[in-house]
C-alpha cells in the first residue's frame, strides 16, 4: 500500500513540474512576440552596443551628487543629455511594467521571472557558439535578464519613474523612484561593461 501511494505523490509531483515548465514556456513564448517586449529588448540592444565608459560615480539614497558628479554620471552610463537618460528609465519602466500586468508576473519568485525572461530574450535573440563574439552576445542577453528582473523589482513595489526620475529636471527629487529605476539602470551597465572588456581581452 505505501509502495502504492508513494508512486501515486511522486507521479503527481511529477505532473506538477511539468505542466509548471509547460506555464513557463508558454509564457516565455507569448513575452517573446509582445509588441512592449519587442520595443524593450530593441532598447536594450541599441544601448548595448553604445561605447563603454568605466564606472567613476556610484549613488545611493544616502548621497546628494553635485552637478558635476550628475554630469559624470550622465556620460559614464553613454547619454547625451539628462532627456535621453530620462526616456530610456521612462519608456523602459513603462514597457515591464504592461508586460508584468499582463503576463500576471507577480505570481512568480525571481528566480522562475528570471528563467522566464532569459527564455524570452533567448526566443527573440538567439545565440550560441564558442568564438568570441558569440560569448559576447551570450553574456549582453545574461546582462539583459537581470535588467528585466530589476525593473520587475520597481514595478512589483509600485515605483514609477516620471516625477521621481533622477533625470527630470524640476521634479521632486531624490526617492524610492530614483534608487530602484535608475539603479537598475546602473546594475545593467556595469555587466554590459564587464561583457565588454571581457570580449577586449578574448580578442587580444
Amino acid at each position: 500500500m505505501k509502495k502504492i501511494l508513494f508512486s501515486l505523490v511522486a507521479t503527481i509531483m511529477l505532473s506538477v513540474t511539468g505542466n509548471a515548465q509547460i506555464d513557463i514556456n508558454n509564457i516565455s513564448k507569448e513575452i517573446s512576440n509582445d509588441s512592449n517586449f519587442i520595443e524593450l529588448i530593441n532598447a536594450l540592444e541599441k544601448y548595448s552596443e553604445l561605447p563603454r565608459v568605466k564606472n567613476v560615480v556610484s549613488f545611493s539614497k544616502e548621497k546628494i551628487l553635485t552637478e558635476e558628479e550628475k554630469n559624470t554620471l550622465l556620460k559614464q552610463l553613454s547619454f547625451n543629455s539628462f532627456e535621453e537618460a530620462y526616456s530610456f528609465d521612462m519608456n523602459n519602466y513603462n514597457f515591464l511594467e504592461k508586460i508584468y500586468k499582463k503576463y500576471q508576473l507577480s505570481n512568480y519568485d525571481s528566480k522562475t521571472l528570471n528563467t522566464i525572461y532569459n527564455n524570452a530574450i533567448s526566443l527573440r535573440l538567439p545565440s550560441g557558439g564558442t568564438n568570441c563574439r558569440s560569448k559576447y552576445g551570450s553574456c549582453k542577453l545574461l546582462a539583459h535578464g537581470t535588467y528585466f528582473v530589476a525593473m520587475s523589482g520597481c514595478v512589483a513595489s509600485g515605483v514609477g519613474v516620471g516625477t521621481l526620475s533622477f533625470w527630470c529636471a524640476g521634479c521632486v527629487g531624490w526617492g524610492l523612484g530614483v534608487t530602484c529605476v535608475t539603479g537598475a539602470t546602473m546594475v545593467y551597465d556595469s555587466m554590459l561593461d564587464s561583457c565588454y572588456y571581457d570580449y577586449q581581452d578574448c580578442i587580444k
